[in-house]
């Protein structure tokens, strides 16, 4: 533990001259999935309801196979298909008043200026290249949206918000998610030809994509690990744009798009817990990129001088294996050290009691 946080305290101070705390300026959208913990206990409380309301049924007086069935009924439904959460913030990352508990954000009092949420529009493209629109719900300041992943396959979430003319600026926010879902592969559909707000010639305005070097960073990323992504502005590499990566902790480094629109970074490795390293928890991590254009326009009545472009890509980032694994030994030493301590008292107190 000792040594977790000297380590922890080393790399901040190395960080120091690179990372900038805290959050990232605005405006911005950024989404915000659930952590596979999070979602394990939003399912297993969607079967404790299917089986509360399962055994309502029963105990009622409708007849017994119609109960029957609505109780398979409810549970297949849930079961197949994989219901999903994702949360649409606004502001800055990491929102200051914001609390961190099992991994989701308990919000804290945002200000009305930072909630750039409302108005947003959302899809899910799924594996088979279909296009399928998504309900955004408020309560309060919260924007969420429910979703099926029941087949396997890579998915992404897109949302988008036109925010029209500001500080003598045409404003538009961009956010994505993808994420790996385990099940049978579907067959490749052709992608609707329906125009999408926020698309230009079948692509984003504005797009962030990661690129992987092998299989495993697909599905889980580690700290200390590098991940490569690449900016695209209308389909082509976009070159010299600002792309930055910043954790929970508020810890930030900035970098400037190659050529090809590509950019490099080094994980920064966190002080996840302070009881221990827990390899099945992570951390969300964020990536923003701006780009900016010297077009003019009027929108609504209203001129601007500018285009600004910003875009999110979210990602969750877990402790890396030598940390839990040399915690796992580092405990199993104690043990054995304590076990052998005591047989070692134990024989030479039986020693001295011998004549």
């Amino acid at each position: 533990m000792m040594r977790l946080r000297i380590s922890a305290l080393l790399m901040a101070a190395w960080c120091s001259l690179s990372y900038a705390q805290p959050g990232v300026e605005e405006p911005m959208i950024w989404l915000e999935p659930l952590s596979y913990q999070a979602m394990r206990e939003m399912r297993d409380k969607a079967r404790q309801m299917v089986q509360s309301q399962t055994g309502e049924r029963q105990a009622s007086a409708e007849p017994r196979q119609n109960r029957a069935n609505g109780g398979e009924r409810n549970r297949a439904n849930w079961n197949g298909q994989r219901l999903r959460r994702i949360y649409l913030r606004s502001g800055p990352f990491p929102r200051p008043n914001d609390a961190l508990r099992n991994g989701r954000i308990v919000e804290g009092e945002a200000q009305k200026s930072q909630n750039v949420a409302s108005g947003s529009l959302i899809w899910l493209e799924r594996p088979d290249q279909t296009i399928q629109g998504m309900e955004l719900k408020q309560r309060r300041s919260t924007y969420r949206a429910d979703y099926p992943a029941d087949a396997g396959g890579w998915y992404r979430i897109f949302a988008y918000n036109d925010l029209g003319a500001r500080d003598g600026s045409r404003v538009r926010l961009f956010s994505f998610y993808t994420f790996m879902s385990h099940g049978d592969e579907v067959d490749e559909k052709t992608p609707l030809p329906e125009a999408r707000k926020g698309y230009v010639d079948g692509s984003p305005e504005l797009e962030l994509v990661r690129l992987y070097d092998d299989d495993e960073e697909r599905y889980r990323n580690y700290v200390g690990s590098r991940i490569r992504l690449r900016a695209l502005f209308r389909g082509e590499p976009l070159a010299g744009g600002r792309l930055s990566l910043t954790t929970r902790q508020g810890w930030r480094q900035t970098q400037t798009t190659d050529a090809n629109g590509e950019a490099v970074f080094t994980l920064i490795k966190e002080d996840f817990h302070e009881d221990g390293v827990d390899r099945r928890k992570s951390e969300l991590y964020l990536l923003r990129l701006e780009h900016r254009t010297g077009t003019s326009g009027d929108y609504q009545g209203t001129p601007y001088g500018s285009e600004r472009y910003i875009a999110t890509l979210p990602f969750r980032v877990s402790p890396a294996k030598d940390d839990w694994q040399s915690q796992r030994l580092a405990y199993l030493a104690v043990i054995i050290t304590i076990v052998g301590a005591a047989v070692a008292i134990s024989l030479r107190r039986r020693r001295g009691r011998r004549p």
